[in-house]
């Protein structure tokens, strides 16, 4: 029903999250790292898994309440590590007066990110848009830079740090797509990716491998910054393949068809696994009820409509 890793060891490192236990639910708090450094920490992330917090991640707290509609815990509220600014400024001795605010400096914060997240200074972004996801009406860039997402703005942060969240890929997965569309129906947009994983699956006993597609969305602002919509829309073995489409994405709900299969048919196709933890599954396109499938906001989750 829920999966959040909280704790990570690598040789003599190690880091444990604090988890405490609620009357509706549960409190994990990020633990103190022994060797680890925002440089060293492994990013890797298991499919449907929330990495541990650490006192670099975006929340250094993290609050999880029974939604019984998604029948899963769904995050209640959070509350962010401070942010680390590009730059700093020294106040002269006996000076009283505040600094004036620093301008914006999206090469710094940009520099700042590749610093800690151990980006070549050269790398590109392999996928960008840009559009008001958070904070005030003010746009602010969505970038993408190998298996991480990172939001950065003259505004976000006052323009001096930025936000990264590290998407559930493993090494020679890929991201395909990035757009920006408002799911929640709050009047920000969340970040919209359509990536690709290779999965093994046990089918008969045998080990096959397959390539899947999942749309992920990711919300920047309030406190339920992460992710907060996962399907699979597409799951292909050699030139057979389960094709889902993506229809509407806005006003507060999800529209998938489930599109069309080949090489397939209901009595040959051979996967029978269920969704990863915090996924919807593939919709399959010989089941009468999957034919289109609309999931709608519910305050803290998507919940399947009726």
């Amino acid at each position: 029903m829920f999966t959040h890793e909280v704790g990570r060891a690598q040789g003599a490192s190690r880091l444990s999250d604090r988890v405490s236990y609620e009357p509706a639910g549960l409190r994990i708090e990020a633990g103190t790292p022994v060797g680890f450094t925002a440089a060293t920490w492994p990013s890797a992330t298991e499919a449907g898994v929330e990495a541990p917090l650490t006192p670099w991640s975006a929340d250094r707290e993290r609050v999880f309440a029974w939604s019984p509609g998604a029948r899963t815990f769904t995050l209640a509220r959070s509350e962010r590590n401070a942010p680390v600014a590009a730059a700093a400024t020294i106040t002269p001795a006996g000076n009283t007066a505040a600094p004036a605010p620093l301008a914006a400096d999206l090469d710094g914060v940009l520099r700042l990110f590749r610093q800690r997240e151990s980006v070549p200074e050269g790398a590109a972004p392999s996928h960008r848009a840009t559009g008001d996801v958070a904070e005030d009406a003010a746009a602010e860039e969505v970038l993408v830079f190998g298996r991480t997402l990172v939001v950065v703005g003259a505004r976000f942060y006052g323009g001096r740090s930025y936000y990264s969240v590290a998407l559930p890929l493993a090494e020679g997965d890929a991201v395909l797509d990035l757009r920006l569309a408002d799911l929640t129906g709050d009047g920000k947009r969340e970040a919209v990716l359509r990536v690709r994983r290779a999965v093994t699956a046990q089918v008969q006993g045998a080990a096959v491998s397959s390539q899947r597609e999942m749309i992920l969305a990711y919300t920047v602002t309030g406190e339920r910054r992460g992710r907060v919509f996962a399907a699979e829309v597409a799951r292909r073995v050699g030139d057979r393949a389960v094709l889902n489409e993506v229809g509407a994405l806005g006003n507060g709900a999800v529209t998938l068809r489930s599109g069309s299969a080949q090489g397939w048919t209901a009595a040959t196709y051979p996967f029978h696994d269920a969704p990863p933890q915090g996924f919807f599954p593939l919709l399959l396109p010989w089941e009468p009820a999957q034919r289109q499938v609309t999931y709608r906001w519910a305050g803290s989750a998507f919940e399947r409509a009726p």
